[in-house]
Parts: C-alpha cells; sequence; structure tokens
C-alpha cells in the first residue's frame, strides 16, 4: 500500500523536494544485522562516502535478532519502526535525503526472502520516482530466482543504478528487465581494517604464537550451508575437528577461529566454541571473542598467515 501511494504522490514529493533541503545519504542494508558479509558492504560504502565528503551517512538499520555493532563511517543509525511510524519515517526519508544506496548483496533473488527482495527493489523504485539518486549496490542473482522480483526488476525506474557483482549475475538481471546492469566489485573490499579496535586478548594471543615460530591459520566454520540438516552439520563440524587437530600436531600451526554470523539460536560464535573444545589443544587455539565489526575482523585476519 505504502508504495502504491506514493508512486501516485511522487510528483508533489518531487515538487516538495525543490524547496526542502537535501543532504545526507541513506544506505538500506539486505537484512537485520548479524552478518559479517553484509555488515562489511555496508562498512566499506560508508567509509567510502565520507571520504568523498557525502555524509552525514544514516543506516536504515533493520531489526533483527540481533543489534547492530558500532560500524565505522555510519554517523546515524534510523530505526524504521512498524506501521504508521515506518511509512512517516521512510516519507521524511524520501523528502530530505541526497542519495540512497540499498544494498542488494545475496538478498535480490527471493532465495532466502522473496517479500524482503521485492522490498528491496521497491525501495530503490520509490526513492527514484521520488527524486532521490537511487542504487542498487553490487548484488547477485541466482539461476533459480523468484519471479516475483524478476516483475520487480521489470517495474523498476529507469533512474535507479541497478549494479551486479559478478558477470553471470549481471547476465540474468538483465534477461529479467531491459534496466541497464552495471558489473562492480563487492563493497565489501572497501572496508578499512580497524587496528585499534582489536581485542587486546587476540592481540596477545597472536603475539605469543609468534613468539613461538607458529603460524597462524583463520578458520571460518559455516553452519549455513547444509542448515536444514542438523546430523550432517554436526557430522561436519567433527570432520573439521578432525582435520584440525591434525593440522596443529603435524604442520606446527595454531588456528584462530573467526565467527562470520552471529545470527540464529546456533551462530557461527556458538559453532566455534564448540569447535575449539572438540579440537582441545590448549593455547595453539582461540576464538575470536565477542561481536565484532568487519573492520576488526578485517584487521585481525591481515595478521594471520593463511
Amino acid at each position: 500500500m505504502f508504495y502504491r501511494i506514493t508512486g501516485i504522490v511522487a510528483p508533489i514529493i518531487r515538487l516538495l523536494r525543490l524547496v526542502v533541503p537535501s543532504r545526507g545519504v541513506l544506505i538500506i542494508p539486505p537484512a537485520g544485522a548479524g552478518s559479517l558479509g553484509d555488515e562489511a558492504m555496508v562498512e566499506g560504502l560508508a567509509g567510502r562516502l565520507q571520504e568523498l565528503g557525502e555524509g552525514p551517512v544514516i543506516l536504515y538499520a533493520r531489526d533483527g535478532a540481533v543489534d547492530w555493532p558500532e560500524l565505522s563511517g555510519i554517523d546515524r543509525y534510523a530505526w524504521p519502526g512498524r506501521g504508521i511510524v515506518r511509512s512517516v519515517g521512510l516519507l521524511g526519508h524520501l523528502l530530505t535525503r541526497r542519495r540512497v544506496l540499498v544494498v542488494g548483496a545475496d538478498c535480490l533473488d527471493g532465495h532466502y526472502s522473496t517479500p524482503n527482495s521485492v522490498r528491496l527493489i521497491r525501495l530503490a523504485d520509490v526513492f527514484a520516482r521520488c527524486g532521490v539518486q537511487s542504487t542498487i549496490i553490487g548484488s547477485s542473482y541466482k539461476e533459480n530466482a523468484k519471479p516475483e522480483t524478476a516483475s520487480a526488476l521489470a517495474a523498476l525506474s529507469p533512474k535507479v543504478k541497478l549494479c551486479a557483482r559478478d558477470a553471470d549475475s549481471a547476465g540474468r538481471m538483465r534477461k529479467a528487465t531491459n534496466h541497464l546492469v552495471n558489473i562492480v566489485a563487492d563493497a565489501a573490499f572497501m572496508v578499512v581494517p580497524d587496528n585499534e579496535g582489536v581485542p587486546a586478548e587476540v592481540s596477545r594471543w597472536i603475539q605469543s604464537q609468534r613468539d613461538s615460530s607458529q603460524k597462524i591459520v583463520a578458520v571460518n566454520f559455516n553452519r549455513q550451508v547444509i542448515k536444514d540438516d542438523p546430523k550432517a552439520q554436526q557430522s561436519l563440524l567433527d570432520s573439521y575437528a578432525v582435520a584440525l587437530k591434525q593440522l596443529v600436531d603435524e604442520s606446527g600451526v595454531s588456528v584462530l577461529l573467526v565467527p562470520h554470523d552471529y545470527r540464529g539460536t546456533e551462530s557461527d560464535l556458538d559453532h566455534a566454541q564448540e569447535l575449539c573444545e572438540k579440537i582441545d589443544r590448549g593455547n595453539r587455539v582461540m576464538v575470536a571473542p565477542g561481536r565484532l565489526a568487519p573492520s576488526v575482523v578485517k584487521a585481525i585476519v591481515s595478521k594471520v598467515d593463511i
């Protein structure tokens, strides 16, 4: 309903924007907090926008089971709310923002949630129709994309800059719409390492391994590849434990377990703790602790060997 009504009154909003000062960039993430990859794209974009003097940078901080970390480059977190509160808030952004960047990531093809994918595309569309510079940033698009997302792309305003983060996705998007599709690098590559944010215990552990002439391997155990099969998931975790024990014992390396997703009742952090206990090699294995921002994780992994 909101998108339909806004589409009708878009000419009025464009006129109002001629007299209402526009400033700042609104970043709309693909989902709620908790995915290090999504947050890295947001943080990379925010940092680059600040370098270009395009602030203030506002994150449309969508609700999730995990709180948003303090991301570098973000000046303000705008909480969408629900119902009329959400509509009024969006109207304010439509009137006052100079640019909007919708982070598509892997959430544009309906694979995780068709309504969310369509909502992201429609948000980019409605901002463009209201006179805001609108871009869908670096998205993938699978072969088996949901038809509803293709329909939403086909209806996308030609004023929206649509970006794919790989050539195959770009080709699939072009089949779904006559819209120009740009191929871009993943925004996560722009994240600047935050060395000062590295937890002291991690720095001490890395230095202790260096003092002992150990090579350090950073490992992420990703449960999502088989998230619907708990038995296979446990089997995979056990096989990781066996392989990493052998690596520690025979190859003279130490292992740093790094979570990449903090969502769910069994997050990467939970599995990393379980894996650490199964490997059971004392000070030769450590879990990167707590809820870490992408810039901190990038700083941590820049200090390891593999």
